[in-house]
């Protein structure tokens, strides 16, 4: 995607990272206890696992923002392009940005690009709920889940330009669950894909690069206009 012109001149990909797993059998205290144990025999000096947890979205949305404090000096605005749990991240982040609850993050928020995020909760967390605390709180009509998207859908007129983009063959992520409401008007579009498909595309001729590309086109058309009308209106006064 960086590789289109028009993109490539305005915007910077920087990926936020974080631990998310359905078990986590590997990146614990116990298995790292018992590398350390084995490595008590003689000749043997395996590298222990990191230790590693889930952690609640609210606490993930406190990382993004202390990420985001420290990466955005060189630029004037934030796009989210945003897949399966990340979508309800940076929602979270976006609505407090907007309670201007993070004073070291002067920039707007001007887009966001939903990929397969559960809105409104993910049948399968039902299942997954008891060994997962991301699973607990994508459960359909998760008390915090859904005043967060409540919310979301209430401050629609003042929100930044919002896509949402569902996988037709999606494992995890319900069709009513893919966009945040069905009675407001939303940009969204269904792609013949699945969950962990939508975010991995070929190439520039896969469907998912082309809309992502044209919606993230918008954003940065919108932007630009925008900040060409409060220049020669500066100008004007």
């Amino acid at each position: 995607m960086a590789n289109e012109t028009k993109i490539n001149e305005n915007v910077d990909f920087i990926e936020f990272d974080y631990f998310t797993k359905i078990i986590n059998l590997t990146q614990n205290i116990f298995a790292n206890s018992i590398v350390g144990l084995v490595n008590k025999v003689q000749g043997l000096n395996f590298r222990k696992p990191k230790i590693r947890k889930n952690s609640s979205i609210e606490s993930l949305t406190s990382s993004l923002a202390i990420f985001l404090e420290g990466e955005s000096d060189d630029y004037d605005s934030i796009v989210f392009i945003c897949y399966s749990m990340g979508g309800l991240i940076a929602k979270n982040f976006i609505l407090n940005h907007l309670a201007e609850e993070y004073e070291d993050i002067d920039l707007p928020v001007i887009g966001y690009i939903s990929l397969a995020t559960p809105h409104r909760g993910s049948f399968p967390a039902l299942i997954l709920g008891p060994a997962n605390v991301n699973a607990k709180e994508l459960k359909p009509l998760n008390k915090d889940m859904t005043a967060l998207n409540d919310l979301w859908v209430d401050r629609f007129h003042n929100l930044a330009k919002s896509y949402y983009v569902e996988a037709q063959h999606d494992e995890c992520v319900g069709s009513l669950s893919a966009t945040p409401n069905t009675t407001k008007k939303l940009k969204s579009k269904t792609l013949q894909v699945s969950h962990s498909g939508i975010c991995k595309p070929s190439d520039s001729k896969s469907l998912t690069f082309k809309i992502v590309s044209k919606y993230l086109l918008e954003i940065i058309n919108s932007y630009i206009q925008k900040k060409l009308t409060e220049t020669e209106y500066e100008s004007y006064v």
